[in-house]
């Protein structure tokens, strides 16, 4: 047997390359999917809240929604707008949810008026500019805050039931932390909220307790924008790239015999 007669050994297959662009496609849409997810998460963390607003319209809008926060309600203060269920109010017979803004939390003495129709809180006046009308007289009342409770009225001080119906009741007004679902942290919908700014009134008025502030839920849905965009345009440039390469690949086989 001659050499010629063996059969003719089978032709080399090219070693594929390795393709840095791929890689770093695929790197930057796993990136992009974790740092939607993670924006998919915090925006789970808020809810929306749509109520008919009219006792808070000074501040509020009366149509539309409010996004709220899940705070801790051991971690409210003066001048936060709490989101609570309405059988906190004496009888427990009212149902669903209202808005209504602190002014007083557990321990303080909330009282009205001042000579210049203020609301005084510990004995401080507090100059509440956002409130409607500017001041107001129309509920005479001296308070103490029952502990494990806030009191809380609408900015709408002419045309709201809050706290300052139930002063002469059990419980004073107040209103059981158990019973507040969270602080209200933005109007509009999740991705196009408008912050609320959180008054100074109290804290102008010496008393301690900044309101929350919150844009979590803004820059959660940041990175769910922007890290579903990367993603997408990561992945489809990992498709184009591997696509090419293929082709690329076959091109540089050698014909069959």
């Amino acid at each position: 047997m001659t050499e010629s007669d063996f059969p003719p050994p089978p032709p080399s297959v090219p070693r594929r390359r390795f393709s840095r662009r791929l890689a770093l496609a695929l790197v930057l849409a796993a990136a992009g999917l974790v740092v939607g997810l993670v924006g998919v998460i915090k925006v789970l963390g808020y809810r929306t809240f749509d109520d008919d607003r009219t006792e808070m319209a000074a501040t509020m809008p009366v149509s539309g929604k409010a996004i709220v926060s899940p705070v801790s309600p051991t971690a409210l203060h003066r001048g936060d707008i709490i989101v609570f269920d309405m059988s906190a109010y004496p009888g427990g017979k009212n149902s669903g949810s209202t808005m209504k803004r602190v002014i007083g939390v557990g321990g303080d003495t909330v009282a009205c008026c001042d000579a210049g129709t203020r609301l005084t809180v510990n004995g401080e006046a507090v100059t509440e500019d956002y409130i409607r009308p500017a001041g107001y007289a129309d509920r005479e009342f001296s308070v103490k805050v029952p502990d494990g409770t806030v009191f809380a009225a609408g900015d709408q001080r002419d045309d709201s039931r809050d706290s300052r119906t139930y002063v002469t009741a059990p419980g004073s007004g107040g209103i059981p932390l158990d019973k507040v679902t969270g602080v209200v942290v933005g109007a509009g919908n999740i991705f196009s909220a408008q912050a609320l700014d959180p008054t100074r009134a109290f804290t102008d008025a010496g008393l301690p307790g900044v309101p929350l502030r919150d844009t979590g839920y803004r820059t959660g849905s940041w990175f769910l924008i922007g890290g579903l965009a990367v993603f997408v345009v990561a992945l489809i440039a990992a498709i184009v790239l591997r696509s090419t390469g293929r082709r690329r690949t076959a091109g540089e086989d050698p014909p069959a015999r």
